[in-house]
This record gives C-alpha cells, sequence and structure tokens, in this order.
C-alpha cells in the first residue's frame, strides 16, 4: 500500500467517527429516522391573523434567541409591510417589503435542517409585523427558542 491510501484510509477512519452534535433536543440529527419532516414538526407553530395598522407582535418576549425557520405572510389588500426584530420605532429591520400588491403571498420555507434560520430574536425581543393599513394578513410563523449559546 502507498503511503497516500494510508492517508485516506486513516482520513476515512477519523470521518466514520465524526458525528455532529444535535442543536435541538426534541430531534436527533443523528438519528437515521430523524426527516425533515420530524424536525419541522418539532418546531413551535404561531398561527397570526392581523388586521392592525402598526406593529402586530408575532412572537413575545421569551427568554433565550429565537430562531425562525418558517414563514409565510398572505397578504389581503395592497400595502407596505415590514418584520423587525423589536418595536418599529426603534428595532432593527429585518425584512422591508413595499409595496405589496393585493392578495399577495411571501413564504419562506424549512429547509430541512437547523443549521441556517431566516431570522435570529434575541433573547427579550420580540419579532413583529408591521402593517401600513388596518387590513387583513393572516399566515404563521415556525420556530424554536435555543437557550445554549452559539
Amino acid at each position: 500500500m502507498n503511503k497516500f491510501n494510508e492517508i485516506l484510509r486513516d482520513r476515512a477512519a477519523a470521518l466514520k467517527k465524526a458525528y455532529r452534535h444535535p442543536i435541538f433536543p426534541g430531534c436527533d440529527l443523528k438519528d437515521p429516522k430523524s426527516t425533515p419532516l420530524q424536525r419541522r414538526a418539532s418546531l413551535l407553530h404561531v398561527p397570526f391573523d392581523f388586521s392592525g395598522a402598526g406593529d402586530n407582535q408575532l412572537i413575545s418576549t421569551l427568554t433565550g434567541k429565537k430562531l425562525i425557520y418558517e414563514i409565510l405572510i398572505w397578504n389581503v389588500v395592497a400595502q407596505d409591510l415590514a418584520l423587525y426584530q423589536g418595536p418599529s420605532a426603534s428595532g432593527i429591520l429585518l425584512l422591508p417589503w413595499p409595496s405589496v400588491p393585493n392578495t399577495t403571498g411571501l413564504t419562506l420555507g424549512f429547509s430541512g435542517n437547523f443549521e441556517q434560520p431566516h431570522f435570529e430574536i434575541d433573547a427579550g425581543q420580540t419579532f413583529v409585523l408591521n402593517l401600513q393599513n388596518a387590513t387583513r394578513v393572516t399566515g404563521f410563523v415556525k420556530y424554536r427558542v435555543a437557550t445554549e449559546a452559539f
């Protein structure tokens, strides 16, 4: 056996020993039975139906960082929408959505893993949807709360 093949064999053996630690204790990413559908089912689901102009709270203030993995927004009447961390007057603008036409939706789907959330909301902050008009907006948010440091 040549030296190059020995190096490859050793690296392959090391990779077989490596494994990823689960980020969320509700599902074990090492478990082959843990499918993207099972991981999605472990997320917290918050439906919403707003019709008030200004700030509308999607997720309240919680201990721990809120990781947003899926969001669906359905707008009924043309208006400007925006997602914020915290109140719109003093918070951080996460997603501006100007000039949204009537009967239009936005979907940011779950990718099947917990490695890349769409948004991270800091501990002690709210997740806010700001509406320009007092018209109906519906949808849902799927998230989890991370209590460990990243």
